[in-house]
């Protein structure tokens, strides 16, 4: 930062202003480099010594120059005493001379981010030829005029003429402005401070509309929030000079509006249409013609007065206990329902399974019954079987009696077998008939 150098009384650190002034009667000053003496004369006469110089006087006055010291990122703004201004940029270092300038002003350069802008205005200038002072710098001290007050001519900026001509500067970008510029001041609403930095970012504005009336009569104060950027910085500064309050006027005409069309109730159930951006026609038209986009709405709630407030709350307890109260009500049905849906389908279940059951025995009782004629019919192939061999096995051993002579009839007979000896003709039907009861013996 750049800084002023007074002087002081410790002989080791450079003399300034805070030197003061002194009258000399006869005596000599000692300027060590670095400082710079004015000194005036006995007849008014004005003369610098920037040193190193050690000089006499005699009947003078005589006091040390303040030295100002601008860094790569600053300037010192010099007003000299025919009102002329300049700009001299840094690193840069200048005594302050009373008899040329009024004033000197150590100021920091602009710096703007990536998004930040400036305005920049400026006017026009006249390069005229004027007998004028130089500016007395401290690397050139040595060099200035000791004897006279009158330097050579040389061009200045003289007075602005002209029409005023607009620049938007865009950042990042670090920028000193010339002396016939000057930068735009913004005064928006809501914002203490003035400033000269534009934001593009996006950014937000809380939005307080007063005294809403309803259908019914009631008054209500409601709060949104405004998302928004700047998208063409030159159409809002042709069209508005504070963005900020006509937001507010746009979207109280909104607001405003939407409550004159709804009851308290239709407008406590109609809330969420307020975060609808297409809810604000006046704010999206008026940002629009001001070259500023909004993103969106946001819904911040509302207040009301305290007995009306009272009122709502009590009847949103009924609403709520009733409503409670139903739920409860449909709850216990639900329970009901659900206990006799679950014994019907209980009931259904045994049902089937009591069916499956009686199937399952019936179809248990078909294959045992299945089995055991089946082992009915294996044991009557059998017994079949064992009295085909029997008799083949007593046919075969007759056969062998018979061969060898044996009267079969008397043999059967006599091992008490019955037998049937009948006696007819080839074509005689004879039928027979046995009794089971075996003889008696």
């Amino acid at each position: 930062m750049g800084n002023c150098c007074a002087g002081h009384s410790d002989k080791r650190s450079f003399r300034g202003g805070s030197y003061g002034v002194r009258n000399v009667c006869c005596g000599k000053r000692t300027v060590r480099q670095g400082e710079c003496a004015a000194v005036w004369g006995f007849s008014g006469e004005y003369n610098l010594h920037p040193g190193p110089e050690r000089f006499w006087m005699c009947c003078s006055q005589v006091t040390f120059l303040d030295r100002f010291i601008a860094g790569p990122r600053e300037y010192i703004a010099v007003k000299k005493r025919d009102g002329v201004l300049e700009h001299v940029k840094g690193p840069y270092a200048i005594f302050m001379d009373p008899v040329r300038y009024e004033r000197l002003e150590v100021k920091p350069a602009i710096a703007l981010g990536a998004s930040e802008v400036c305005v920049l205005y400026s006017q026009p200038r006249e390069e005229t030829d004027v007998e004028s002072d130089e500016v007395v710098h401290a690397e050139d001290v040595a060099a200035c005029t000791t004897k006279s007050g009158k330097h050579k001519h040389h061009h200045h900026d003289g007075l602005p003429t002209g029409a005023s001509v607009r620049k938007v500067i865009r950042g990042p970008t670090v920028f000193i402005p010339n002396s016939n510029e000057w930068l735009h001041e913004f005064k928006w609403t809501d914002i203490k401070e003035s400033f000269t930095k534009l934001p593009l970012i996006p950014q937000s504005l809380e939005c307080k509309v007063k005294n809403v009336r309803t259908t019914d009569k009631i008054l209500l104060d409601v709060f949104v929030m405004i998302f928004f950027e700047i998208a063409d910085v030159e159409q809002m500064l042709d069209n508005t000079q504070d963005p900020i309050g006509e937001f507010f006027s746009v979207v109280t005409a909104d607001v405003v509006s939407f409550g004159s069309s709804n009851t308290y109730e239709a407008f406590l159930t109609n809330t969420p249409k307020l975060g609808d951006i297409e809810q604000y026609p006046m704010l999206l038209a008026r940002s629009s013609a001001i070259g500023v986009h909004v993103n969106k709405v946001v819904y911040n709630g509302y207040r009301t007065e305290e007995s009306v407030q009272q009122v709502h709350d009590q009847a949103l307890k009924e609403r709520a206990r009733l409503q409670a109260q139903q739920e409860i009500n449909e709850h216990e049905q639900t329970q009901l329902d659900l206990k006799l849906q679950r014994a019907i389908e209980r009931s259904q279940r045994e049902y089937e399974m009591e069916a499956k059951k009686n199937e399952f025995d019936r179809e248990q009782k078909n294959i045992e019954e299945r089995a055991s004629l089946s082992l009915q019919q294996l044991q009557h192939v059998e017994q079949l079987a064992q009295k085909r061999a029997d008799y083949e096995l007593e046919e075969a051993h007759l056969q062998q009696l018979q061969h060898l002579g044996v009267d079969l009839t008397q043999f059967l007979t006599r091992a008490g077998k019955h037998v049937v000896q009948i006696e007819a003709p080839p074509t005689t039907t004879v039928h027979l008939h046995s009794d089971s009861t075996p003889p008696n013996k």
